[in-house]
């Protein structure tokens, strides 16, 4: 899990560059958390809410229905848990 944050964080902050918040599927997506465990959660949503329970990362706010986490927020908290300076 570790390495395909490493791998992908700095993914996820070029294309998120400019906005304040990004949604919960879009960094399912950025990060490639799906091809963990491509047949038990082909969508990478479980190891999202795993980093969510172990309070890794923050839990995401709901804006307009849709789960939106805090883009300086996440980026930090991801690079924490992976060790990325």
């Amino acid at each position: 899990m570790k390495n395909a944050i490493r791998w992908n964080v700095a993914q996820l902050e070029h294309d998120t560059t400019g906005t304040d918040s990004i949604e919960r599927g879009i960094v399912c997506k950025l990060l490639h958390l799906g091809k963990i465990a491509p047949t038990a959660d082909p969508t990478g949503d479980h190891v999202l809410q795993q980093l969510i329970s172990e309070g890794y990362v923050q839990r995401p706010r709901k804006r307009a229905g849709v789960q939106v986490f805090d883009r300086a927020d996440l980026l930090t908290s991801l690079k924490a848990y992976a060790g990325v300076c």
